[in-house]
């Protein structure tokens, strides 16, 4: 999320949305999920702080904070936190693939 248009402030993602509509009811209706998510703004339910990382970061270490934190994208940011970009692991695995060619399985 960029506050004002300018400096990023939060993500959204597909994990903080399922999050949001967890409840200890056994299996919501549908129809009680979407009346749900239809009263939370995105400020409530957006992860803050946010990771990033900037264009010059090593693809290495975008990868450990994939794996450290379990994350599926990381906003990639240049001066003053403004928004650049976004990586997400499918980019890291299409490069590794591109360099290092497909991985060979055995039968």
């Amino acid at each position: 999320m960029i506050a004002g248009g300018a400096k990023l402030v939060g993500i959204l993602t597909d994990r903080d949305i399922r999050l949001a509509g967890a409840s200890t009811a056994p299996h919501l209706a549908a129809h009680e999920l979407v009346h749900l998510l239809e009263k939370m703004t995105v400020n409530a339910i957006m992860t803050t702080p946010v990771y990033t990382v900037r264009r010059d970061t090593a693809a290495a270490d975008a990868g450990q904070l994939f794996l450290d934190h379990k994350f599926g994208c990381l906003p990639v940011v240049h001066d003053h936190d403004m928004l650049e970009g976004i990586i997400t692991v499918t980019d890291l695995l299409r490069a590794y693939v591109e360099q290092h060619g497909p991985v060979q399985t055995v039968s």
